[in-house]
C-alpha cells in the first residue's frame, strides 16, 4: 500500500494528525517500508508512474461541506489508469464511481468498510475485470472532445 501526497509541497499547508498516526500503526505493525509506504509528494510528469502499477485507487476525505463541492481530481487520473476506486460517499465523484459501478464508495471514517471493500476487490475477479470493463467505457465521458461538446452546442447556436 502506499501513500502518496503525506506532506504538502507547500510548508503553508499542515500534514494531518491522521497521517502521523497512520505512519505510527504501519511502523508498530511492522509494515512501514515494507507493505506499507508513505511518499511526501509525487510531481504530476511522475504520477503515471504509480497509478500504473496500482491495483485499486483510493479516496478518502471527511464528511465537510467542502466534500461536498469538491471535485476529486485524482479521481480522473485513477479512471485514466483504469483502475477500481474506493471512495468516501459525500462528494459528486462518488455519486459518480456508484452510479457507474466504477469501484465501491463506503461511509466517512470508517476503515472496516474501507478494508471490506479493499478485500472485496481484491479477492473477487469477476467483479474486478466488470468494474475495469466499465472502467474502459465510462471514461471517454471525460475525455475533452466529449466534455466541450455542450459548450460547442451553445457556441454554435448563438452564430
Amino acid at each position: 500500500m502506499v501513500f502518496i501526497g503525506t506532506k504538502q509541497p507547500n510548508l503553508d499547508v499542515s500534514t494531518p494528525n491522521s497521517v502521523q498516526l497512520t505512519i505510527d500503526l504501519s511502523k508498530k505493525y511492522g509494515l512501514f517500508g515494507k507493505s506499507i509506504f508513505f511518499i511526501d509528494w509525487v510531481p504530476y510528469k511522475e504520477r503515471a508512474n504509480y497509478l500504473l502499477e496500482s491495483d485499486l485507487g483510493i479516496v478518502n476525505h471527511m464528511d465537510s461541506l467542502e466534500t461536498h463541492f469538491a471535485w476529486r481530481t485524482k479521481v480522473l487520473d485513477f479512471l485514466w489508469a483504469d483502475l477500481p476506486i474506493i471512495a468516501t460517499l459525500g462528494d459528486s465523484m462518488a455519486d459518480i464511481i456508484k452510479e457507474n459501478h466504477l469501484g465501491k464508495t463506503i461511509p466517512p471514517q470508517s476503515p472496516e468498510a474501507q478494508a471490506e471493500a479493499i478485500l472485496a476487490l481484491l479477492d473477487n475477479n469477476e467483479e474486478y475485470s466488470q468494474i475495469k470493463n466499465n472502467i474502459a467505457k465510462f471514461k471517454a465521458s471525460f475525455y475533452w472532445d466529449n466534455v466541450v461538446q455542450p459548450i460547442e452546442r451553445y457556441i454554435a447556436a448563438l452564430k
